[in-house]
């Protein structure tokens, strides 16, 4: 109770006063400046100027510049914003434009109120780094093109902000008929100050050669003094990527003993080019850096390609693929960044890499072969290829029939060079225990490295890592990947461990038919029912193994999502066809001739293999045909030839025919309807329904707030279940299942669906029961 009085005074007795007091503090703008008035402080009308406004919003022209005063007390200058860019920290500019320190003299009145009050802790909270003091910011305005349509009546806005290790950045992008910009801010700390912990220090700045020198890298700058670039050092805005000793040591051992591998780094470059290319004009923070960003080294026949890595203790970047082990180490006149290794030094394309090197002739001609040349010259590209030696096509993975068909442009040449590149450049040093790319063909690949750190794809090993490119990086392996869309039919089930199906086919004679097939869908029967199928009698004969493969396929290739309700495919055997139904039951369920697909889109090299629940038997008889010769069922076809309804089941269709067996006429409770003619046809109607229902498309969920009905010719609905011992339609149970016919299917009863009638008040018990 006390503490709700004492809210309530502090709200409106106490509050208000700070409040006022607060308002009229920030309601004064200073300006020191050194004009006639001596110096003195004037106090004017406020011209608040918001960031976010200005950068974001553009509701004015005018913006406002504050500057460092030498009191560190703040200066305000009106600028225009009329450029396309307001850079406020120039790269290289040792004189910060806009500090942070006093753009928002407001708060807004809850975060006053809660924020004073005692007990919430709210003004001890620790604010981030880039909402203190010290903090520079750059505003960008980038336009991306032109409007958008003047009949465009809508507006898009999106905003993004990422931390970075010491910067900043918030980006609003936005799309209407007046513009189509993007605005961004970047904040960081001043020059002369570095982020320790939370906040930013101001830190004790050297010359670049003595920040080199206290970092230990003391040979990279001998190495500069003798192609005399010490003295750009010290005239120049520079930023260094500077090896360690160790790898300048570890270069001049493999320069002298001339163990430099082909197209890796320095062969037939001059020292100064080497020296050169690790020198960037500028001043260039880690927070600055993008991925795929391509920086202008001092050596002009070269570039620095930035990439940009997550790591479990953050971003890991890399340049040329070194990677950067100490960045942000600021001098007077530049930045060093410590990297472990020299920087390549690329002047070829990806291609041009493979065409150069006398251990990848097989997959040059496999790259021409594919069309895919052109691809990895494009000077624009950031590609990783895993490349395999001629000794990996060789040696036993790929036999030499299959590598002849690659060759010759066959057996899915492109799909088995695409299983080998990746999209985006993909440098071995930002890999510690491994990572998972996917390639041109959207497959999953695994590079890892090992405890004695070798590398590995998958289960090829790298024998030589980081050939960088001018459009991407190049890692040679000892084995070939062999994508699983690249495969033959049969090494794909030899892959699956699918024994028994190979087996038949190879009875059957049609290995090499199949491994040969283009633009197919085989559906496959699981295992365990071809293992019956291999025991079957009817089976034994060559040409019924073979009928019965080619009605599994069809002769195009058709995704799962390709599939709708009552689509009709061919097959390999003339006039013969599958029916696929789709039920919208969650999750969908798609059937091929009432067996239920239980694993979709497996594509192999031409093809794709959808797997199924059983083995699909070639038919050729309608409805009326198929019952005519089911014995267990003679006293339902007799009826319905009675009837006069034989003409329309052999009609197009589809239907669905629940006959009652024999024994089930026998059990009717009004037997009297099967002699009144009219009601005889209604009977039967009933037992008709104007669609494809197979058993696979019963849900398992009954209660009495979801039930599954379905309409009959008749006109009308009752539900269908899946019970304990089977399906049910109202209390028939199915004996028989998805007995497929040319236009439909039937299923077995082992009762009769009679009209509702007038029930006694004690009912049989097998009305409930399975008897």
């Amino acid at each position: 109770m006390k503490c709700v009085v004492y809210c309530v005074v502090w709200l409106f007795i106490i509050y208000p006063k700070q409040t006022d007091s607060v308002l009229s503090r920030s309601n004064r703008v200073w300006d020191r400046s050194n004009s006639d008035n001596g110096g003195r402080s004037q106090a004017r009308e406020p011209e608040y100027h918001s960031l976010m406004t200005e950068v974001f919003g553009l509701e004015d022209k005018k913006g406002t510049d504050y500057r460092f005063g030498d009191n560190s007390e703040i200066e305000r200058e009106d600028i225009e914003f009329d450029p396309k860019v307001v850079i406020v920290d120039k790269i290289g500019s040792p004189s910060p434009s806009v500090p942070e320190k006093g753009l928002w003299p407001e708060k807004r009145l809850l975060d006053e109120l809660f924020g004073r009050m005692p007990g919430f802790g709210i003004e001890e909270r620790t604010k981030p780094w880039w909402k203190g003091q010290h903090i520079c910011v750059e505003r960008k305005e980038i336009t991306e093109g032109a409007p958008t349509n003047k009949s465009f009546i809508f507006s898009f806005v999106h905003s993004s902000c990422e931390e970075r290790e010491s910067t900043y950045i918030c980006t609003k992008s936005v799309r209407n008929n007046e513009q189509n910009k993007s605005y961004v801010e970047k904040r960081q700390c001043c020059y002369g100050y570095k982020l320790i912990g939370n906040k930013c220090e101001q830190i004790e700045l050297q010359d670049l050669i003595p920040t080199m020198k206290s970092l230990g890298a003391t040979r990279f700058v001998k190495m500069l003094k003798s192609v005399n670039l010490d003295e750009k050092l010290n005239t120049n805005n520079v930023t260094v990527f500077c090896p360690t000793d160790d790898a300048v040591i570890d270069f001049e051992e493999e320069e002298e003993n001339n163990k430099i591998p082909s197209g890796r780094v320095y062969r037939d470059v001059s020292l100064v080019n080497v020296a050169s290319g690790h020198l960037v004009d500028g001043y260039l923070r880690s927070g600055d850096l993008a991925n795929n960003q391509l920086l202008s080294s001092e050596n002009e026949e070269t570039k620095i390609r930035i990439n940009i890595y997550s790591g479990f203790s953050g971003r890991i970047l890399t340049a040329n693929c070194a990677r950067l082990i100490k960045a942000d180490n600021y001098a007077t006149n530049g930045v060093v960044h410590l990297v472990e290794t020299m920087l390549p030094m690329p002047s070829k394309t990806v291609a041009d890499i493979i065409s150069s090197n006398p251990q990848l002739s097989i997959l040059k001609g496999l790259l021409s072969q594919a069309n895919l040349v052109q691809t990895l010259r494009d000077a624009n590209g950031n590609f990783t290829l895993f490349a395999p030696t001629d000794a990996a096509f060789k040696n036993g993975k790929i036999d030499e029939l299959l590598l002849k068909k690659l060759q010759d442009g066959k057996a899915c040449v492109s799909s088995v060079v695409k299983h080998h590149m990746v999209p985006y450049v993909v440098c071995t040093s930002a890999i510690s225990v491994a990572a998972q790319v996917r390639n041109l063909i959207d497959e999953k690949l695994i590079v890892k490295r090992s405890e004695d750190d070798k590398l590995f794809v998958n289960n090829a090993q790298v024998v030589s890592h980081d050939i960088v490119g001018t459009n991407g990086v190049v890692h040679i392996i000892d084995d070939v990947l062999m994508p699983e869309e690249a495969q033959t039919v049969t090494q794909a089930l030899q892959s699956a461990e699918m024994d028994n199906i190979i087996s038949f086919i190879e009875a059957a004679g049609m290995k090499e038919e199949l491994d040969n097939m283009k633009n197919f869908t085989f559906f496959l029967p699981r295992p365990s029912a071809i293992k019956e199928l291999l025991e079957s009698e009817f089976q034994k004969e060559t040409k019924n193994a073979r009928n019965t493969i080619k009605f599994h396929i069809t002769p195009t290739k058709v995704k799962s999502c390709e599939f709708h309700n009552n689509q009709i495919l061919p097959t390999k055997i003339e006039n013969a066809t599958l029916r696929v139904n789709k039920y919208g039951i969650f999750p969908d369920i798609v059937t091929i001739q009432c067996a239920p697909i239980i694993s979709d889109n497996n594509d192999v090299c031409e093809g794709t293999i959808h797997y199924i629940d059983r083995v699909l038997v070639p038919t050729k008889y309608t409805i009326l045909q198929t019952l005519q010769d089911m014995e267990d069922v003679s006293k339902f076809f007799n009826l319905l030839n009675d009837s006069g309804l034989t003409q329309m089941l052999n009609e197009e269709g589809p239907f669905t025919v629940l006959a009652p067996t024999n024994e089930a006429f026998g059990k009717m409770h009004n037997k009297h309807i099967l002699e009144d003619k009219e009601k005889l046809e209604d009977l039967l109607k009933m037992h008709i329904l104007p669609e494809m229902l197979c058993c696979a498309a019963v849900g398992h969920g009954s209660s009495l707030f979801f039930r599954q009905y379905v309409t009959t010719l008749e006109g009308r609905n009752f539900s269908v279940r899946r019970a304990h011992h089977g399906i049910r339609f109202l209390n028939a149970r199915t004996l028989e299942c998805d007995q497929v016919a040319t236009n439909g299917v039937i299923h077995t009863l082992n009762k009769v669906i009679e009209p509702k009638r007038q029930r006694p008040l004690f009912v049989s018990l097998s009305d409930f029961f399975d008897v």
